[in-house]
């Protein structure tokens, strides 16, 4: 899916209607991809999912277990008795392999924890994948006429979810858990083509310590969206997202932050969404890098102002 994805750059899908992006994906609106379509889709795409990291192998796992300063000043320890052991002739001194009694007790215990930390790595990894299964998402289709259930793994290009503005689903299967706020925007803002939410780590993580981006310290985010203002938090997936930001999407911002859930950007199309995404993570990285200088100092109102003009906001 992910060579889908790819692939999808070389079409503006936003400015399409469903009648072109039908015909381009070869999708019936009334009985969805036939089982043919999704089959051969499937070997064209793979899996709706990201390929999963490499595991390590069994040696590699248990080398790993020696790769820690316990263990290493347990080894250095050993290394020392061996030496010791060696060296030592006093007289009553115990021979052959009684002398090395140190270093094979310190040995045993290292090895010994080394198994015991393999025997739990792979046992939470074995956990780890059940409990991924049990938590996939599952959707439901329209294929061949019929409503299927199906792991959202295994959806396919051409397979279509078609909405009306209240969020009732026309055809196909499950929208986002933020449709409430995505629906409100484009009711809203009649003249949106698209609204991008993500959850831009650091962007997010300065609304948890209380900060924001407004005022911006740079001025990058200026010419490329303007002002990006902090709602306060609202229960996510519920009617309270969409109440919180009318005022701020009034004030005709073009984005704005989730405090302590994500950002959303309002813009022509799915692409620009991600780049003024990357800005409002990079800026927030500068921002908290500053902070740790010692002080995030804003740019001055009077300079905002002034950019704004600039940009033609």
């Amino acid at each position: 899916m992910v060579r889908a994805l790819m692939a999808a750059q070389e079409f503006s899908w936003h400015a399409m209607s469903i009648e072109d992006v039908v015909r381009e994906r070869g999708t019936d609106l009334d009985r969805g991809l036939s089982s043919e379509q999704v089959k051969q889709l499937r070997e064209q795409f793979g899996p709706n999912a990201l390929p999963p990291p490499p595991k390590p192998s069994v040696v590699m796992q248990i080398l790993g277990q020696f790769l820690n300063p316990f263990v290493g000043t347990l080894l250095v320890a050993a290394g020392i008795a061996v030496g010791v052991a060696t060296m030592g002739h006093e007289p009553g001194a115990p021979r052959g392999l009684a002398r090395f009694s140190d270093a094979i007790a310190i040995l045993t215990i290292v090895i010994i924890n080394a198994f015991i930390g393999f025997y739990q790595e792979r046992k939470a990894e074995k956990a780890l994948d059940a409990l991924m299964k049990l938590s996939a998402a599952r959707c439901k289709i329209r294929r061949s006429g019929e409503i299927v259930h199906a792991d959202a793994r295994q959806l396919v290009p051409g397979d279509l979810v078609l909405l009306d503005l209240e969020g009732r689903v026309i055809r196909g299967g499950r929208a986002s858990s933020e449709l409430k706020m995505h629906l409100a925007l484009y009711r809203q803002k009649p003249g949106v083509l698209c609204v991008v939410h993500a959850h831009p780590p650091s962007a997010v993580g300065l609304t948890v310590a209380g900060w924001g981006l407004d005022p911006p310290v740079v001025p990058e985010i200026l010419f490329a969206m303007g002002r990006v203002p902090t709602v306060p938090y609202a229960s996510p997936t519920t009617s309270d997202v969409p109440d919180a930001v009318a005022a701020v999407v009034a004030s005709g911002c073009e984005a704005f932050m989730l405090a302590r859930h994500g950002s959303v950007v309002l813009c022509d199309d799915p692409m620009t969404g991600v780049l003024r995404t990357e800005i409002i993570e990079h800026t927030a990285k500068i921002t908290i890098a500053a902070r740790s200088a010692g002080s995030a100092v804003p740019l001055p109102e009077e300079e905002i102002r002034r950019l704004l003009v600039l940009a033609g906001r």
